[in-house]
């Protein structure tokens, strides 16, 4: 264990009443149960506490409302991997929805391409005896966080809808199957994702009625969790965690706002659109001279960034991580309203609504529960999506995930333990 974990480890301890890793310290208090409730495209403006009343009454109890960072690009997969491994997306290596490989676009969805352990992992190779469960509304992400034989561990008990596309259950149908299985399994650390404020952001845009009773409902079925912990006596072991992947931007109607690949990428260079960014893969240094130089004339693009910097196209900001190969030679970067496109089939081109830029970076992070260590963050605290896990791997009394080759996260791509959301008492 590092002196740095180790501290934080003892510190946690005091609080929780747990005992540090290597302590022979008496367990005063028992370690909590912990809830992570992802709310996909769920944007901090639209989570006020009008729209969330019952997560706004639990917070007023004792918890934390917050704003936090999502990682780059604000797509779904890099933000659930860094929520679930709690790194940056150059060292998980899951650096959008889609990547190029070489010969085609694949999906950035199998567990063996994360090159960072889960938390499941984490807690399986340290903690077996705790019990993981998950409920994903999305198919793409019960296969990312599933099972990768010597290399990842999946949840103990995971709830399975009977379709496996997209959008394959409602948010009222994902929370119904995995309430009985928190109610069952007791975890010490469980997921659900939901998934139908994001269809309704992609499909009507943010700022649509369909949209705000999407998060409305969010927060209803949120609070049938919290009456289950309540009614079965578990409140005061419950942290219940709400974030989110990414915000939305609202896009200009179809046709005014697409970028296809051939309007900003030349010399045989290959584009991945990946919503309101696209990554580059340049074929040679004639092509990505010449897709930098076409970019940058596109009304649509608001930035031009080259992973390696050039005289003509600088390198991306240094939080964004984007130092990892998948994440492609250039990325571009589309201007508010505006999303990149790729084929005619595309469903994007239909959207209302897309991400992927640093515009929607902002997402809420709610923290509630009876536990009786869990302090109010001040509001002016920062969190990024990658502080999650480290604070549950604390919470929980095991090191934070570490790379799959066995090494531990360097300090610059991985998160930090959010030791101000336990004020104790």
């Amino acid at each position: 264990m590092t002196t740095l974990f180790r501290a934080l480890a003892v510190a946690l301890a005091l609080a929780t009443g747990c005992a540090p890793l290597g302590s022979k310290r008496v367990v005063s208090r028992p370690s909590p149960e912990i809830t992570l409730v992802i709310v996909d495209g769920l944007d901090a403006e639209a989570a006020t506490r009008e729209r969330m009343p019952r997560l706004a009454a639990a917070a007023r109890d004792r918890g934390s409302w917050l704003t936090a960072d999502a990682v780059m690009p604000t797509r779904t997969n890099p933000n659930h991997a860094s929520l679930l491994t709690g790194t940056q997306s150059d060292a998980h290596g899951i650096t959008g929805n889609w990547y190029w490989n070489g010969t085609a676009e694949r999906e950035l969805g199998d567990p063996a391409l994360l090159e960072v352990e889960t938390v499941f992992t984490a807690i399986a190779r340290q903690r077996p005896a705790l019990t993981t469960v998950t409920a994903f509304a999305k198919a793409k992400l019960r296969r990312l966080f599933g099972a990768a034989p010597g290399l990842q561990s999946g949840p103990d008990v995971s709830w399975q809808p009977a379709a496996d596309d997209a959008y394959a259950a409602s948010d009222a149908e994902t929370m119904e199957g995995f309430r009985p299985l928190v109610r069952r399994y007791r975890p010490a650390f469980a997921v659900v994702a939901l998934a139908d404020v994001d269809a309704a952001g992609h499909r009507d845009g943010p700022g649509a009625p369909s949209y705000r009773a999407a998060v409305e409902n969010v927060d209803r079925l949120i609070g049938t969790l919290l009456d289950d912990l309540r009614q079965g006596g578990r409140w005061d072991r419950s942290i219940v965690v709400v974030t989110a992947d990414h915000g939305f931007d609202a896009l200009l109607p179809t046709g005014r706002g697409r970028i296809a690949a051939d309007a900003v990428v030349d010399g045989g260079a290959h584009m991945v659109a990946d919503g309101g960014v696209a990554h580059v893969y340049a074929g040679s240094a004639a092509s990505l001279e010449a897709t930098i130089a076409k970019a940058r004339l596109h009304p649509g693009v608001a930035a031009v960034y080259a992973c390696t910097p050039r005289p003509d196209a600088p390198a991306p900001p240094a939080d964004w991580h984007a130092s990892h190969p998948r994440m492609g030679d250039v990325i571009l970067v589309a201007r508010s309203g505006f999303t990149f496109v790729s084929g005619r089939r595309d469903p994007t081109k239909w959207f209302r609504g897309n991400h992927g830029g640093p515009g929607e970076r902002a997402v809420p992070l709610i923290v509630v529960g009876g536990y009786p260590a869990l302090g109010r963050a001040a509001s002016d605290l920062r969190p990024s999506a990658a502080d999650v896990a480290p604070t549950i791997a604390a919470l929980l009394g095991i090191e934070p995930p570490r790379r799959i080759d066995g090494a531990p996260v360097a300090a610059l791509v991985r998160g930090r333990v959010l030791g101000e959301l336990l004020g104790g008492q």
